[in-house]
Formats: structure tokens, C-alpha cells, sequence
């Protein structure tokens, strides 16, 4: 690994707390660690919407990502929408567009 690509590392170790818990070691030799992720998804979450950055806009980003599927379900051949269809019956993809108008 080179030099800059550790610094980044560092750096993101250096800044990440790590989740709170307990170690115990029992009587038996049995070391059991007990830790408290809630604090840890919070800081994760808050991780998360910083990435995002201010301009992010969740309507127009689900309408983008609505758009792509009906764009990548479009246009299927004969065999292809028999697939389709079937994964949708079985529950692996959500049914859109009009297979959604029809349940």
C-alpha cells in the first residue's frame, strides 16, 4: 500500500469512534463482548447523509431510479417477459408499471 493511500486510512480510523461495549472474561475462559451498535448506526446514518451532501433531493432520485427500471424492463422479447413475469410472481422483483395496475 503507498504512502497516501495509508494516510486516507489512517486518517478514517483516526476519525471513526468505535461502538461502545464490555469485555468480560468469565470463570470458564469464555471472553464474551457485549457491544452497543445504537450509537454506532446513528453515527453511520449521519455518516451517510453528509455524503449526500446538501443538494441531494430523495424525490428526484427515486423518480431517477423509477425511471431506469421501467427503461431497463422495456422492450423485452416473448422470452425474456416470461422471465420477467415469473420473477415477479415469485417474489424477486417488484412488480411496476402496468403487472402492478393488474394485481
Amino acid at each position: 500500500m503507498s504512502a497516501g493511500m495509508n494516510d486516507g486510512l489512517d486518517e478514517m480510523t483516526q476519525s471513526t469512534p468505535l461502538p461502545r461495549g464490555q469485555i468480560e472474561l468469565t470463570g470458564d475462559g469464555i471472553l464474551t463482548l457485549t457491544l452497543d451498535l445504537g450509537m454506532d448506526e446513528v453515527r453511520r446514518r449521519t455518516e451517510i447523509m453528509r455524503a449526500f451532501g446538501p443538494d441531494w433531493d430523495p424525490i428526484a432520485m427515486l423518480q431517477g431510479e423509477d425511471e431506469a427500471y421501467e427503461r431497463l424492463y422495456s422492450g423485452l422479447d416473448h422470452e425474456q417477459r416470461n422471465v420477467y413475469e415469473r420473477l415477479v410472481q415469485a417474489g424477486v422483483l417488484t412488480p411496476r408499471g402496468r403487472e402492478s395496475d393488474a394485481a
